[in-house]
């Protein structure tokens, strides 16, 4: 399957990716099948947050034995520092792992939340932190705006950008 590197890391990702946003509780049996069948196939990157159920959860479940043969992504849909630490530490568990390849500012739609994202009180500064502990590779930056990813690529801060 054909690879190209994402955004300023060394992460080689397929073409194709997993994302975890349609993983669902009523569903683990086949999660796990689901997810499986991605690696089985050569899929190396799986993408999913803090804020789509309990899929965190059921990637984890295959992570326990199949960790490394893919990179993992998730994010963080709130704002604060204290909030987004909590929410790292909670991903780390959720996937049974000690490191996640990109985490990502989340949802960074609106002009007030891209200000405390940036702002010392902000969720990047967590990221940062994290990524200082070997808990997170590389910051990543999701949004739904151009003029805010604009701002975002501009500020210099993030390794990869989500539209």
């Amino acid at each position: 399957m054909k690879k190209n590197r994402i955004g300023k890391t060394d992460i080689e990702a397929t073409h194709l990716s997993f994302g975890g946003i349609k993983l669902h509780n009523n569903m683990p049996d086949k999660a796990e099948n689901i997810v499986s069948k991605a690696l089985d196939l050569g899929i190396n990157y799986i993408d999913t947050a803090r804020c789509y159920g309990d899929s965190e959860v059921l990637i984890g479940a295959v992570m326990k034995n199949r960790r490394a043969e893919c990179y993992l992504s998730s994010k963080s849909i709130r704002r604060s520092k204290e909030e987004t630490a909590e929410d790292i530490n909670i991903s780390l568990k959720n996937l049974n792992t000690d490191m996640i390849d990109i985490y990502f500012c989340h949802d960074i739609s609106r002009e007030q939340h891209y200000e405390k994202v940036m702002s010392e009180s902000g969720s990047l500064s967590a990221i940062k932190t994290a990524q200082k502990e070997g808990k997170i590779r590389y910051i990543g930056f999701s949004t739904h705006r151009a003029d805010i990813a604009i701002k975002a690529i501009n500020s210099g801060e993030f390794d990869v950008l989500m539209l």
